[in-house]
């Protein structure tokens, strides 16, 4: 006579239990790294191995992002720096270069690029720092994106005559 704690349900439930507690502790099987919520179904009653009455498995439960190495990860997009944020952090931490800055004229190049016009008379090694500063907020979000800070910008000029130039992340802020 077959053992009534080893029937082909108890089985099915114990190993389905096995393995979904196997791939949430490795990560395996998780294909979004968005905190979703996956609940098992509630398995029926398994029987108890002493005596007394049945019961049942415990609750579902659920799982957040995975966590372990290996799993598949997201890598999010920085924010564009735009002139609002260069104003700021300019006037916050720097107030002398901030000063130094025709906002007006300030732009950013669609096609990537910044340019910084200052008047004219600008000292290089203050257009080298005020250089020095932006390229700290633009190059985490735009690492090949070059900088120019330039004297005699107009409306008629919008590029006016650089003073001084950065290619891009890798490369320095020199006067030209």
């Amino acid at each position: 006579m077959p053992n009534p704690l080893f029937t082909h349900a108890s089985v099915r439930v114990a190993v389905g239990l096995s393995a979904a507690a196997i791939m949430v502790i490795s990560g395996c099987g998780a294909k979004e790294t968005t905190n979703t919520t996956a609940a098992t179904a509630q398995p029926a009653a398994v029987p108890s191995t002493t005596a007394g009455a049945p019961t049942t498995a415990g609750a579902p439960t659920t799982a957040g992002a995975p966590t372990t190495a290996g799993a598949p990860t997201t890598v999010v997009a920085k924010k564009e720096i735009g002139n609002p944020e260069i104003k700021a952090a300019l006037s916050a931490s720097h107030p002398d270069l901030w000063a130094l800055v025709n906002y007006d004229y300030m732009s950013w190049d669609a096609f990537g690029g910044y340019n910084i016009p200052v008047p004219t008379g600008t000292e290089s090694a203050k257009a080298v720092a005020l250089c020095d500063e932006v390229a700290k907020l633009v190059y985490d979000a735009s690492p090949k994106t070059p900088i120019v800070i330039a004297v005699g910008v107009s409306a008629d000029d919008i590029q006016g005559k650089p003073l001084v130039e950065r290619k891009d992340k890798a490369g320095t802020c020199t006067a030209v």
